[in-house]
């Protein structure tokens, strides 16, 4: 995304919340939250994602042998709602022993069917705080 927006001379622009451009934006940088995290905690996590045909994807995936394996789904929205997860839980019974979380930066935690939806902050804090 960087290289793109500098190439069309539009670094100077901040991206709009709710455009696709700041969607992919937010995406990378909680990625990369997660990979900074995963070497500061020494906590082993193999990374990678996953997509299938009919844009059912997951944005991350973190295993670790004999541990829960992690599905996480990154939403740029402030308000998340059934529609956000309806990809994950449909791909969720593909796995086993799998925890799918939703994270975005809507401040309120709740469960919608198997996924669990949590501020995309208070999401890494419970995945890296040693009990998955």
């Amino acid at each position: 995304m960087g290289l793109v927006r500098a190439l069309t001379n539009s670094l100077h622009e901040q991206p709009r919340p709710g455009t696709s451009e700041f969607g992919k934006l937010f995406e990378a940088f909680v990625v990369n939250e997660f990979v900074k995290m995963n070497e500061y905690t020494r906590s082993r996590f193999q990374f990678s994602h996953l997509r299938v045909r009919h844009q059912d994807e997951v944005d991350l995936i973190l295993e670790k042998p004999g541990k829960e394996t992690i599905l996480i789904e990154i939403k740029s929205t402030n308000q998340i709602g059934p529609k956000h997860v309806r990809g994950l839980n449909k791909l969720h019974g593909t796995f086993e022993n799998v925890k799918p979380y939703l994270l975005s930066q809507d401040k309120t935690a709740r469960t919608i069917g198997e996924t669990t939806c949590l501020h995309w902050q208070e999401g890494i804090a419970e995945i890296f705080d040693g009990s998955l």
